[in-house]
């Protein structure tokens, strides 16, 4: 870890005296650091340390521990470049397919794909995720978990699976998994139709049997339409 976080801060030492960030930039990626998880070394997951030797997360348990929801801004700085695991580590790519990184496709449901998401949404979203009213209503069946994800690689990769699941139980802080929804206003609402998706239990996450606790992030006019149809209860609230 001390190697990796070392050769992040001379990466970003260059990026600053290059210009191609600023000095007030270069401080807030000092300041809020990085977290380097070995999934072998550190919670003896050998199948899943294969396929990531390290996992590194842009910002330190104590940035995290200070903000309200993990986003993407604490998602993976980095990934492996090549298939066998043995490239080097390397950031998103501007223009590169996948973003250089090969494991790393988008909607294809490839392995590196999975686990990746799996591992985020269990290492950073145990407590709580933002997705946008938009992929909830493409995703309406699903429930936002690491399952969402992890599903894919049960019968292909089940020793993977199973370290995941292994993972899970480790990190699990048996608090209340808060879902946050991001519909900015009414229109957002009316466009997706959401209210008449409630009301038709054509959302898994809105469903009380599922018992997820869901906040919609809206404005005044959202909450003033919205709350009407889905209403306000110990599941659902509007900030």
């Amino acid at each position: 870890m001390a190697s990796t976080v070392s050769s992040y801060k001379k990466q970003m030492s260059l990026l600053l005296e290059y210009g191609v960030i600023s000095e007030q930039l270069y401080h807030h990626f000092i300041n809020r650091g990085l977290k380097v998880i070995s999934p072998s070394n550190d919670f003896g997951l050998d199948y899943l340390g294969e396929l990531l030797p390290e996992i590194v997360i842009g910002a330190s348990s104590d940035y995290v521990s200070k903000m309200k929801v993990p986003y993407q801004a604490t998602s993976y700085v980095a990934a492996r470049t090549k298939e066998s695991g043995k490239g080097v580590y390397i950031y998103k790519i501007n223009d590169k397919p996948g973003g250089g990184v090969l494991y790393l496709t988008g909607d294809t449901r490839k392995l590196g794909d999975s686990v990746f998401a799996s591992t985020h949404r269990i290492l950073m979203g145990s407590k709580a995720m933002m997705i946008s009213a938009d992929n909830l209503v493409v995703n309406r069946e699903q429930i936002w978990n690491w399952q969402f994800f992890g599903n894919a690689i049960r019968e292909c990769n089940p020793h993977v699976y199973e370290d995941l699941m292994k993972l899970r139980d480790k990190i699990n802080t048996n608090s209340i998994f808060r879902q946050f929804v991001v519909a900015r206003s009414d229109r957002t609402f009316r466009r997706l139709k959401l209210a008449d998706l409630y009301q038709k239990n054509q959302i898994q996450i809105l469903d009380p049997k599922n018992g997820t606790s869901v906040i919609f992030l809206t404005n005044e006019s959202g909450h003033d339409y919205a709350s009407k149809l889905i209403p306000e209860s110990h599941l659902v609230d509007y900030i």
